[in-house]
């Protein structure tokens, strides 16, 4: 992702179960500073949802879907710092992307297990797709 956005590329597609916050912040990174577009197509879910934010315009396919839950340690749970650190990360994240604290209050309700699928409205109104 971050090769084909210092390549040139002007838009990226998301359909993605999701994968590794770490990686997904730093996405998020290039494609600000690179003005990305970005544009659900399919699935995009868990830490894609922050790669798809990295967007300067935000765009999601009527059929597509973006869903949000609480992310999860792979290797070993996080330490209470660790946690609290990460969560500040990503609010600060999300400010940046201009999006609303309820999207991030979404994702910390849902447990890890599930997901919490982001109506049309919510997307909207919380400010995750801008076009």
């Amino acid at each position: 992702l971050i090769a084909a956005v210092q390549a040139g590329a002007s838009t990226i597609e998301f359909d993605s179960p999701g994968g590794l916050l770490d990686e997904a912040m730093l996405g998020f990174a290039a494609m600000r500073t690179a003005n990305v577009n970005t544009i659900v197509t399919g699935e995009c879910a868990s830490a894609c949802t922050v790669l798809f934010l990295g967007g300067k315009e935000r765009s999601i396919l009527p059929t597509a879907k973006l869903g949000v839950h609480q992310w999860s340690s792979i290797e070993q749970p996080a330490s209470e710092t660790e946690a609290q650190e990460l969560s500040g990360a990503l609010v600060a994240l999300f400010k940046k992307a201009g999006v609303s604290e309820e999207f991030f209050i979404a994702g910390t309700i849902a447990p890890t297990h599930s997901m919490h699928w982001l109506t049309m409205r919510e997307l909207r109104n919380w400010g995750v797709v801008t076009t």
